[in-house]
């Protein structure tokens, strides 16, 4: 039986309360956008400024009614917000591995491992990363099914080489804060990223230095449209690929933490494409499963069966619990 995972912002809230979610990211996003120009004097609609999935998906369309100065203006805040919201994300991480790493999520990477996993991700953090590195030893190009490039490369620095250990693979759909790449959307360009290596990401950052200065997170909004995303880079179309191919051949699929945002159709049409080809059972795991919740899994999921729902504050760690004694008795097996 396969099992693939997908994880939202709830998994990483679950993993730690400094964590935050997309709301909690939205005055961050204001704010670096009213520190580049008022944003009355900009096209945004008002309302959009109360929430960071419509203000950061907004900023980085071209629509046709804004004008050549609006779009540079704008796509200005979507980089100084992207920054912002990098370096929130970075501080929360800090102070939730300085907190101490829950037992559940222990037992949940090792679990990971063990299996060779699939998780589809669309979370910025990296708390998979890291606690794949804190707990396994794992370097992070062993969880990237693609190529991506070390950014200390860009200054010749020697990067050792070698053959991927085998272990869990991870799909980051939204990009990443340790992922960097020019700001510019023109033209195809590599995305850089700086190895998950300390248990601190401010240490990591440090140590990065000047290797990225003169980049930006890559911060992949939401959004309806993900085409200039797609054509800035084959390898973002690559992961977006691979994950369809593993919702395709999963006989079973987790959502942790995660609300599927009407903002995000791209994620919305993967899993409907991808799901229903074949018997799929699909699990809720969140604060809270209601009548409409499974409703809503029944659209998204078309031709998938409901299976068993987790809900409440320990619903992660409960399904974590059922995972591991699963895994247990197929190794005793």
């Amino acid at each position: 039986m396969k099992a693939v995972l997908m994880v939202g912002a709830g998994f990483s809230k679950a993993f730690s309360d400094e964590m935050p979610l997309l709301r909690d990211l939205t005055a961050v996003a204001c704010k670096a956008v009213c520190d580049v120009y008022p944003p009355e004097r900009l096209s945004i609609p008002k309302h959009y400024l109360d929430n960071v999935e419509m203000l950061l998906s907004y900023l980085n369309e071209d629509y046709p009614w804004k004008s050549g100065e609006t779009r540079l203006l704008e796509k200005a805040c979507f980089l100084k917000a992207s920054e912002a919201i990098a370096a929130k994300i970075r501080d929360a991480e800090e102070r939730a591995f300085q907190s101490g790493i829950p037992e559940w999520a222990r037992v949940l990477v090792r679990c990971l491992d063990a299996a060779g996993c699939s998780v589809i991700t669309t979370n910025y953090d990296t708390v998979l990363e890291r606690l794949a590195f804190v707990e396994l030893q794992n370097w992070t190009p062993n969880l990237y099914t693609v190529p991506l490039t070390n950014a200390y490369g860009r200054w010749g620095v020697a990067i050792l080489g070698g053959e991927q250990a085998e272990t869990f693979h991870l799909f980051k759909l939204h990009g990443s804060i340790n992922w960097f790449y020019t700001g510019s959307n023109d033209i195809p360009q590599p995305i850089y990223y700086v190895p998950v290596s300390e248990p601190s990401p401010s240490k990591e950052l440090e140590k990065a230095g000047n290797v990225v200065s003169d980049l930006v997170p890559l911060i992949v909004p939401p959004v309806v449209n993900k085409t200039q995303w797609s054509g800035r880079n084959s390898l973002l179309v690559r992961i977006w690929a691979d994950a369809h191919r593993e919702l395709s051949d999963a006989d079973e699929i987790y959502v942790l933490g995660y609300s599927f945002p009407e903002t995000d159709l791209a994620i919305r049409s993967l899993i409907s494409s991808a799901c229903g080809r074949k018997p799929q059972v699909v699990h809720p795991v969140n604060l809270v499963v209601d009548d409409d919740t499974i409703e809503l899994y029944r659209r998204i999921f078309p031709g998938c069966s409901v299976g068993q729902a987790y809900q409440g504050s320990s619903a992660i760690a409960d399904f974590v619990c059922d995972l591991s004694q699963r895994f247990q008795n197929h190794l005793n097996s």
